[in-house]
């Protein structure tokens, strides 16, 4: 078809499986590619984000996508959000060494958040 749509569904609509993996590998590896250290990190995490959403549009088991989203979360401190796509990302590649560090590493965070939580409420009503 002209306009690039997979001809077996006779209407140009669905994109091929070959097309979609390729897509979505292309905005996978474009979150990659920043620098979370320069000044512009908050956008450029943010960009990475977006590229990750795009990646996942059409192939939501996207082991990477999820843990580039996982680790720009962590960049920008959402670390529940972090945790929620990496154990997304784990439950398709359990054994992932990767995956489990930077789950690690988000877990950590959150026992350590908790505990500054804790540490306040004592402070207030005890």
């Amino acid at each position: 078809m002209i306009q690039g749509g997979d001809i077996s569904a006779n209407d140009g609509t669905e994109m091929s499986t070959a097309l979609r993996k390729t897509k979505s590998q292309i905005f996978t590896n474009s979150a990659l590619g920043f620098d979370f250290a320069s000044l512009e990190r908050r956008f450029i995490v943010l960009g990475a984000l977006v590229d990750t959403e795009f990646a996942m549009r059409d192939e939501d088991n996207n082991v990477k996508a999820l843990f580039r989203q996982g680790q720009a979360h962590m960049a920008l401190n959402n670390i529940d959000a972090a945790a929620e796509s990496l154990e997304n990302a784990l439950q398709f590649e359990p054994n992932d060494a990767g995956l489990k560090k930077e789950y690690a590493a988000v877990m950590k965070k959150i026992a350590i958040r908790d505990n500054e939580e804790k540490k306040q409420y004592r402070k207030m009503f005890g």
